[in-house]
């Protein structure tokens, strides 16, 4: 990456400046990097534009119009996560010559993940930081797409998504499924309906989840595009409760809220869905011992053994 004013010689600040970069990139944005960062916008503000000046390039626009990389902040910003893969994979090799496991584990898992008990996400963590403390831990809640992506690109080594389409480079194992109905809130039209029709599912509004309705929503058995969308199944479920929407749940999440009045289900021998989820990792010769450890803890906790 030579530019004008850059050497081409990285010293330990300009590796500190692109990781800043990176955040930025992967949250869309100073303020929504924030909290992902954890450090002030003005601060972000400051190391972008020393990173700027390091490397006599210009590598975003930031202001009223929004977020936007440049063209030189788009190669910046591939190179910066292969320079950050290969740093990062330089530790956990290094972290394999000897006893204890050091480095970093970059998981990420689908929103409601809580919700499904068969997967033991926090006991697996557990026994993987009783066996690796030095090891830091970032867990993110992502899409299935975002997590795909970032699988691909380096910056994450596992993720449990929901399992649509498998993506080449990346190898799944199926851990667990779950059913999904078309639910209705208390004061809309349906809920107080005897008898619905399959014409009902389609004539009313609809809310999806942002990123994984709107590639599939033909696939599901009432065909209709969402009219709102909500980033997670809390929102969803705010959603429903306007009483102007209807909206996908998976059952564990709605049953409690179906007994006590405050959603319906829907036809659920035409909206019934099912929905597996897996544990994705990309396709490698060489398992990183970070990971290795990490996915052996997950499948130790998951099938009952010690």
């Amino acid at each position: 990456m030579n530019a004008p004013g850059f050497s081409g010689q990285l010293a330990d600040i300009d590796i500190r400046l692109l990781k800043v970069f990176v955040g930025v990139v992967e949250a869309g944005g100073f303020t929504p990097a924030e909290a992902q960062l954890g450090i002030a916008r003005s601060t972000i503000s400051t190391h972008i534009a020393n990173l700027e000046a390091r490397l006599g390039l210009t590598l975003c626009r930031r202001g009223r119009g929004g977020f936007a990389l440049s063209q030189e902040g788009q190669l910046v910003y591939r190179e910066a996560l292969t320079l950050i893969d290969a740093l990062n994979a330089f530790g956990e090799r290094v972290s394999g010559v000897g006893n204890r496991l050091t480095g970093n584990l970059n998981l990420a898992v689908i929103d409601g993940i809580m919700t499904l008990p068969q997967v033991k996400v926090s006991e697996a963590l557990s026994r993987f930081r009783a066996l690796a403390p030095d090891v830091h831990i970032k867990l993110s809640v992502l899409s299935s797409q975002d997590m795909e992506r970032r699988l691909l690109d380096g910056s994450l080594h596992v993720a449990i998504l929901g399992l649509h389409r498998k993506k080449a480079g990346l190898a799944y194992r199926e851990i667990a499924r779950e059913i999904q109905y078309v639910y209705c809130g208390r004061g809309h039209p349906l809920f107080e309906k005897k008898q619905i029709s399959s014409s009902d599912l389609t004539a009313h509004d609809y809310v999806g989840l942002s990123h994984e309705d709107l590639p599939h929503a033909t696939e599901r058995p009432y065909q209709t595009r969402p009219a709102a969308s909500a980033g997670n199944l809390e929102g969803v479920l705010l959603l429903l409760q306007t009483g102007r929407f209807l909206g996908r749940l998976p059952t564990q999440f709605a049953d409690g809220l179906v007994e006590n009045g405050t959603l319906r289900p829907l036809r659920p021998d035409l909206t019934r869905y099912e929905q597996s989820f897996a544990v994705a990792t990309p396709v490698s010769v060489q398992v990183p011992a970070v990971l290795a450890a990490f996915l052996d803890c997950f499948e130790r906790e998951n099938a009952g053994r010690d």
